[in-house]
């Protein structure tokens, strides 16, 4: 396996990944990552392993194009560098400017800058289809901060002009919780989180915005989260979605009535 060229420009790093899958194989990847030329790291790749690319600046922004709809948005934005994965199509972009943080997307996207990492291009997807079958462009375009922002706000799972702390929790609701109602179905979650794979973002929100409500700390709802990836094996990129949610609101209007739906296999999509 050969890691592109344009990926090897001193801003991006790279960890390597569980064979057939999506997951570090090392602890605390973040505070070792490679260069991409050393000893271990090669033969890793030719052991079979796949690999991720990290941004080691805020100005790297890799975008989920999981979805018909942000891959359309994407021709709003310069032509860059991109590759398909086993659901869509990775971009990678340069941006005039710093973000923030990770920015959660709907359908289970994200934007990934520092801190943040995506599956490289010839890695092998957990469905069996190879990442980078089809390939674009040779080099990783700058973009306007303020464009790409734009460009991308529709897709937000949290609107930052809509942040606001009176946000309420609906009052309606399929029965009446009391605390340890809620402390029983939050904690009823594993086969559900297992099984979810479509709305395991969602369900995060749900979940998340739930034990908020009901005053759980940030590191309660992380170590909880965790702690469901742990037991099943998937959804470790929403670990880092609780922390945003936390920030920056939101959460809370998903609410008991979606995690019932989405436990019982009611749950039709946001409106």
């Amino acid at each position: 396996m050969e890691i592109p060229a344009c990926l090897q420009r001193g801003d991006i790093g790279f960890l390597i990944v569980r064979k057939g899958g999506k997951e570090p194989v090392e602890q605390q990847w973040n505070k070792k990552l490679y260069d991409g030329f050393e000893d271990h790291f090669y033969a890793a790749l030719q052991d079979g392993y796949n690999y991720g690319i990290s941004p080691l600046t805020r100005r790297i922004a890799i975008v989920d194009g999981d979805t018909e709809e942000i891959r359309r948005a994407m021709d709003d934005l310069v032509p860059t560098f991109s590759y398909s994965t086993g659901k869509g199509v990775q971009y990678v972009f340069e941006l005039n400017g710093n973000l923030e943080k990770n920015i959660p997307l709907k359908g289970g996207a994200y934007i990934k800058t520092y801190g943040g990492y995506a599956v490289g291009p010839g890695s092998i997807h957990p469905n069996g289809k190879r990442y980078g079958e089809v390939m674009h462009g040779d080099h990783i375009a700058i973009e306007d901060k303020d464009h790409f922002l734009e460009v991308i706000k529709p897709f937000m799972l949290v609107q930052p002009q809509r942040e606001t702390t009176e946000k309420q929790y609906p009052t309606s609701s399929p029965k009446a919780y009391s605390y340890v109602n809620v402390e029983d179905l939050i904690n009823d979650m594993e086969e559900t989180w297992r099984d979810k794979d479509g709305e395991r973002h969602i369900l995060t929100l749900a979940l998340v915005g739930i034990m908020k409500k009901y005053g759980k700390s940030e590191q309660d709802a992380m170590n909880f989260i965790a702690g469901l990836v742990r037991k099943t094996g998937k959804g470790k990129e929403h670990i880092i979605q609780v922390k945003y949610i936390y920030k920056h609101g939101g959460g809370r209007e998903y609410g008991i009535p979606t995690l019932l739906a989405i436990q019982n296999g009611t749950y039709r999509g946001e409106k």
